[in-house]
């Protein structure tokens, strides 16, 4: 072998050993990187996604009274019990009420 030849032995060699080394050290680890970053996002996610089921648990629970549901059903349904009596108030358009700054008026 000419001393040619050993060089581009060893260079090709030496190209060879890093690409191994890329192969087995570095891509791996960016992919560890990676995931990690996405574990810390779903967990953040999980977090809140935990904080909105507890929040839904306890209206869950409020709802099992009484109280709380003719409350819901004369806020959004307008729900009067009989002998009650409802009453709307329209303002005409382009009316503007005066009301005094100090209370009570």
């Amino acid at each position: 072998m000419t001393k040619r030849m050993r060089r581009m032995l060893w260079a090709t060699l030496g190209v060879v050993t890093i690409f191994v080394v890329m192969a087995v050290g570095v891509f791996p680890t960016r992919q560890y990187l990676d995931q990690r970053s996405q574990t810390a996002d779903l967990r953040s996610q999980l977090h809140y996604l935990q904080s909105e089921n507890t929040k839904l648990t306890e209206q869950i629970d409020s709802l099992g009274t009484a109280e709380a549901i003719e409350q819901i059903a004369r806020e959004e349904h307008n729900y009067v019990r009989p002998y009650e009596e409802n009453y709307v108030v329209v303002v005409p358009p382009g009316v503007v009420a005066r009301v005094p700054s100090v209370w009570p008026f």
